[in-house]
């Protein structure tokens, strides 16, 4: 039996076995998203031929992120682990930029905007529009509610 399947549900294993290039898993909270993933990226590198830098695992959160890659490490040890781009979306995308940006004219050193950045330059920005300043600083307080 395949190691990186056990422990697995039917569905689980399905899902992590399946030939499409293309999968999606939904299922509630804590019942084993993270473990099906980890081991779907298992499975295709041990399986199918993946180079580990071919790989993308992108979470939401930085916990997930951490805990795909300890899982991760656990299924096929630390210098494949290593090579794989994991992270949170903020993080990936922000690696490419650094990487890629000067391609689309960012200049080397750029600073991403965090939400108090953000709401100074909409001031900046709308500066005798008072509306606008209003309207605008709400939807940057909806956003950060989201």
């Amino acid at each position: 039996m395949d190691p990186i399947v056990d422990g697995l549900n039917p569905a689980q294993k399905a899902a992590v076995s399946s030939p499409s290039t293309i999968l999606q898993v939904l299922a509630p909270p804590g019942s084993g998203k993270t473990k099906t993933l980890t081991a779907r990226v298992a499975y295709l590198l041990a399986h199918h031929g993946y180079r580990p830098q071919d790989v993308i695992c992108c979470t939401f959160t930085i916990k997930a992120s951490r805990e795909m890659r300890e899982r991760l490490a656990k299924l096929v040890g630390d210098r494949v682990q290593s090579r794989l781009i994991l992270g949170t979306f903020h993080s990936i995308c922000r690696r490419y930029l650094v990487t890629y940006g000067y391609m689309i004219g960012l200049r080397k050193g750029f600073g991403i905007a965090d939400s108090g950045d953000s709401l100074a330059i909409i001031r900046v920005g709308a500066l005798g529009y008072s509306d606008c300043v209003y309207h605008s600083i709400g939807a940057v307080a909806y956003c950060d509610d989201l």
